[in-house]
């Protein structure tokens, strides 16, 4: 048996382009370094530019830390995004370390951060009193498992994580609270050929989600509550405002969002497949009221094109049950697997 090495570039430069229903136009340009001080270590330079956002961040990565099973990382970060009810901004830096979990054929990770968080240009409703001007000080912690058979383009398998961001304000922040994310997605084709259903035309694809926030009382910031909706969320809607209403009809971020997606997709031509969705989101305003004190409906259709860098989507969702000020429905176009 003979292997062939080939020594990676010193530095490698990449781009990537996309487009979102919400952020509209989208690009991110990367930049990274290998092998640094000749220890392996790498440093990551990222920018994404879209018509609603600016994000950047850098990375310093060392690929064996006490051992060589464990890899760290320390960041720097920035972000500024209009919401649908407010101005998004944060800052902060924080150090991670993970290394893979084989018993359960998981990744793990633990960190730290330090963060400030601005919500500037606010038009939510205030039924609680958040902050949108504070400083976070966390410990995070991270759990995922990918099984499927492709990133951009599932067909079959698998994917769940969860994740865990404890606040503290002995750490040196301004709040104390819990939020937890837990995803799940499952992909099957029906029919085909053999146990790898080879030459199927249609698929399953069902996606669970839950985020809740507990504890924290008013000093819960606003950039850390959920505001549900869009393309990858709940179709009906336009990102961010199936959230819930106060009673004079403003938005409301929830401290409990659940949310189940159902598709059938069907082959119809070439690299074209036709989509008929069903989505249902739950939302609480706080976290006594789990699992949800309220639940949105949507039904949809949608065609797909699969291109190299995912599927191109153009997708219609109808709101079953609306309340005042709901549209009837969206139309989304945007590229890539919603979940």
């Amino acid at each position: 048996m003979v292997f062939e090495l080939a020594e990676e570039a010193g530095w490698t430069a990449s781009w990537l382009i996309g487009y979102g229903s919400y952020e509209q136009a989208r690009g991110v340009a990367e930049w990274s370094r290998n092998n640094l001080w000749g220890l392996a270590h790498r440093d990551r330079v990222e920018v994404a530019q879209s018509m609603k956002a600016t994000r950047g961040e850098y990375r310093y990565t060392v690929p064996t830390l006490f051992n060589d099973t464990v890899e760290g990382s320390a960041r720097l970060f920035g972000l500024r995004r209009e919401e649908a009810s407010f101005i998004r901004q944060e800052y902060g830096a924080g150090v991670e370390a993970g290394r893979d979990v084989p018993w359960i054929d998981a990744r793990g990770t633990v960190g730290a951060t330090y963060e400030v968080l601005r919500a500037d240009d606010v038009e939510l409703g205030r039924n609680s009193g958040e902050l949108d001007n504070t400083a976070v000080s966390s410990i995070t912690v991270g759990l995922r498992r990918d099984l499927r058979d492709n990133p951009i383009r599932p067909r079959k398998g698998q994917r769940w994580s969860a994740s865990s961001e404890t606040a503290l304000s002995e750490l040196g922040g301004d709040a104390s609270f819990e939020r937890v994310e837990l995803a799940w997605s499952w992909h099957r084709p029906l029919g085909g050929v053999g146990e790898d259903h080879s030459g199927a035309e249609r698929w399953l694809h069902a996606g669970v989600t839950q985020g809740i926030v507990a504890g924290g009382g008013d000093d819960v910031p606003v950039n850390k509550l959920f505001f549900p909706g869009g393309e990858s969320s709940i179709r009906g809607y336009t990102e961010g405002e199936a959230t819930q209403r106060d009673a004079s009809g403003r938005f409301v971020g929830v401290r409990s969002s659940w949310l189940a997606n159902l598709e059938f997709e069907q082959l119809v031509t070439g690299q074209w497949t036709a989509v008929l969705f069903a989505d249902v989101l739950g939302t609480a305003r706080e976290f006594a009221d789990w699992p949800g004190d309220e639940i949105l409906f949507t039904l949809g259709a949608g065609l797909r094109y699969q291109s190299p860098i995912g599927p191109l989507r153009i997708e219609y969702g109808r709101n079953l049950d609306r309340r005042d000020g709901d549209p009837v429905g969206t139309l989304h176009f945007s590229i890539g697997f919603p979940f």
